[in-house]
């Protein structure tokens, strides 16, 4: 609710300012790409990335935003992984 609030009383030219002097360019990176993970996921489908900001776009399409940015990560999850407890231990 107080998110809301904000968003409709301060303009986004000030909230951009606040954003990018307390809150650093992530915030501002992540935000744009969860408003457009399908267009880049197409779009570098289609059109080979050119620059490292591309390449990471189209990576971040395929699997998402993680701690573990890697191509890998999916295969990953994927595997069952058994858990077993020592009764010695």
């Amino acid at each position: 609710m107080i998110v809301t609030l904000y968003r409709k009383m301060v303009p986004e030219k000030i909230r951009d300012v606040v954003y990018k002097a307390f809150l650093g360019e992530a915030l501002r990176f992540y935000r744009k790409w969860c408003q457009n993970r399908l267009h880049y996921l197409i779009r570098y489908s289609v059109i080979p990335p050119k620059t490292e900001a591309e390449r990471t776009l189209k990576t971040l399409g395929l699997i998402g935003i993680s701690p573990y940015p890697y191509k890998w990560k999916s295969e990953y999850e994927r595997k069952k992984c058994t858990v077993e407890i020592d009764p010695d231990n």
